[in-house]
């Protein structure tokens, strides 16, 4: 008879929680609690409390981290927001542009993803346990549309400019 463990519920379940756990979870609190001498901020310490000695969940950190750096402004936490997640998020824009990879730089939309996170973080919503991640999705969804639309719209002067110069 199977055990429930080996099931492929169980199995795949056991897969997403242990991909939303960050490998360097002991570097990581360093990091933190570096980030609480700069800022005081009493959630962060409490959060650090509440998570000694574990694993630490990638969704509460990126959450706290951009909380930290939208009431703090601290570059800090936005340094290890990106090291976190910067390739996570090329490898989903990878994923989403893989038929106009040749039209479109993913470093670029990375880029541009970064520079509306640094921009805009008073328009997040920290309510929900995923909201960085549906958040910054929306923000690599919108990115992307953006840069089709910005080369759709170059190739569209180009065209303009080729039949000028062919009269």
């Amino acid at each position: 008879m199977e055990s429930s463990a080996s099931s492929p519920k169980a199995l795949s379940s056991g897969t997403a929680s242990s991909r939303n756990v960050l490998p360097d979870s002991e570097e990581i609190q360093k990091r933190l609690y570096h980030i609480y001498a700069l800022s005081a901020d009493k959630t962060l310490l409490q959060f650090l409390k509440e998570h000694e000695n574990q694993s630490l969940n990638r969704d509460d950190v990126n959450n706290m981290l951009l909380c930290l750096f939208r009431d703090h402004a601290l570059v800090e936490a936005y340094s290890l927001l990106y090291e976190l997640n910067s390739k996570q998020f090329l490898l989903i824009i990878y994923n989403k542009i893989k038929y106009y990879c040749h039209l479109l730089d993913p470093r670029d939309i990375l880029q541009d993803v970064f520079l509306s996170i640094y921009r805009y973080p008073h328009k997040f919503r920290e309510g929900k346990k995923h909201a960085f991640r549906n958040w910054s999705y929306s923000i690599i969804r919108n990115t992307i549309f953006k840069h089709l639309k910005m080369r759709d719209k170059n190739e569209g002067e180009s065209e303009g400019l080729l039949e000028i110069l062919e009269d």
